[in-house]
Parts: C-alpha cells; structure tokens; sequence
C-alpha cells in the first residue's frame, strides 16, 4: 500500500515539479496541460525536492504555485477543466467587474493550515480579509470570489502570518 501511495504521489508531483523554478514569478497564465500533452520529466533532484516536501514537509509553510485573479471558473465537476482558471483578467478591468481569486496549491501529506488569509486592498485601503482552510494533501485548488466596485488600482495579497505569500494587481477603470 505504502508503495500505491508513492507512485500516485509521484506521479502528482510531475505536474507540479516542472513549476518549482517558476513559483517566484506568476505565470501569465495558468499551468494547465492537456491530457494527451506530452510532458518533459523533470530532473531527479526537483523529483526528491517534492516528494521530501510532500512526506516529510507537514510542518512546513504552504506551496502557493499560482494565484491568478480569473474572470471565468470552471465549475462544472465532471468537466476535463474542473476547478480551473479558463479565463485570465487582464491589468485593466471595467468597473463593477466580479472576479475569482484563484489558487493553486501543494501541500505536504497530512498538513493542515488555518493562518493563510487573502488580503484585498483599494489603492491603499484595506477592503476585506478573508482566511483560507487548506488541509488537503498534494493539488489544492481554490478561489475567492471579489467584486470590483470602484475605480482606482485593487492589490491582493494572500499572507500566512507576516510573510506574504503571493500579490496580484488590477486597475479598474
């Protein structure tokens, strides 16, 4: 059993591997890859990286591996993009525009976090907070649905304690 659980680790961890390098900066658009796409493996030394993460991690901080603010979820639970950001905003968005705050996360086996808040500002105000429960192992996708209710730049910050985990930016107009 213990090996089951290995392999589908590993076999997760491919995914998810090939993004380590790119977590310091946001992607432009979401890592999402087709089934029949052929994806490169990624080197041996990233591979143990995450597995060591995955099983031995659980008193580490979270693996925020993208935040993307999105204009379209896809909700639909048997569809082939479940759970994924379909549509990117843009820098510039028009006023009274809702968007998801979508995440994708990685955490280690058997980790739970109470202490991961998003933070939404207007130009400098802070406007909400709103914590996030993450306690699932390995993927973890989730988002925050925010209304864009007046002109100006909205930053949103996803924070555990003081250490800011990731920051977005859009201009409403």
């Amino acid at each position: 059993m213990n090996k089951i659980k290995r392999i589908i680790c590993f076999s997760s961890c491919l995914g998810v591997c090939a993004l380590a390098q790119a977590v310091e900066a946001p992607p432009a658009q979401p890592s999402m890859v087709a089934a029949s796409a052929s994806v490169p493996v990624p080197p041996q030394d990233e591979i143990r990286r995450v597995l060591t993460y995955y099983f031995d991690g659980k008193n580490s901080p979270p693996a925020l591996v993208d935040f993307i603010p999105c204009l379209k979820v896809d909700t639909q639970k048997n569809s082939e993009t479940a759970n994924q950001c379909l549509e990117v905003a843009k820098e510039l968005v028009p006023l009274n525009t809702r968007i998801s705050l979508w995440t994708l996360w990685y955490l280690p086996q058997g980790s739970q976090y109470e202490d991961v808040v998003l933070q939404v500002f207007w130009n400098e105000q802070l406007r909400s907070t709103e914590d996030y429960r993450l306690s699932a192992n390995g993927r973890f996708r989730t988002w925050k649905m925010v209304n864009l209710n007046k002109k100006g730049t909205w930053t949103f910050k996803i924070m555990q304690g003081t250490q800011e985990l990731g920051v977005q930016k859009l201009s409403v107009e």
